[in-house]
């Protein structure tokens, strides 16, 4: 009875692991000029479903040379622009990446609500990026 007991513990502990890594997982967005851009909408508290969502991107040089991107992130309600962030510039090693707040890749809009965030009306779109081949990074990765 008591290896039953384990045996039902042990799965539903696993099934509950897999559901929580699954819903944190990046999912692909955009690829352009050898960049990959991947998203995730995260609370910007952990375990604090009350705090505001951020939208954390991981963004991959998948070139042999490094390079230097440059972008921004707009929010859209309907078809008008409900916030746009400041400009992002990334230097990033070949094969490496940058990601989410790790290093600062992490986007707040401060005039939507997470209901408006979940919406139907809700979009959101990486503009103006650029993607420049250079010989290293002048900054630490």
């Amino acid at each position: 009875m008591k290896n039953m007991f384990l045996i039902v513990v042990l799965i539903v502990f696993t099934w509950t692991n897999n559901e929580a890594y699954s819903q944190n997982r990046y999912q692909p967005f955009m690829t352009k000029n050898g960049v990959a851009i991947d998203y995730k909408w995260s609370h910007s508290i952990p375990f604090n479903k009350n705090s505001p969502l951020e939208l954390r991107l991981r963004i991959r040089n998948t070139n042999e040379h490094a390079i230097n991107t440059v972008f921004e992130v707009d929010f859209y309600m309907g078809p008008v622009i409900a916030e746009s962030s400041q400009r992002v510039e990334l230097c990033i090693l070949p094969g490496r990446w940058k990601t989410g707040r790790t290093n600062g890749v992490y986007f707040q809009t401060l005039s939507l609500t997470n209901d408006q965030i979940r919406s139907e009306d809700f979009k959101w779109e990486i503009n103006k990026i650029t993607v420049e081949k250079i010989d290293e990074c002048t900054e630490m990765p």
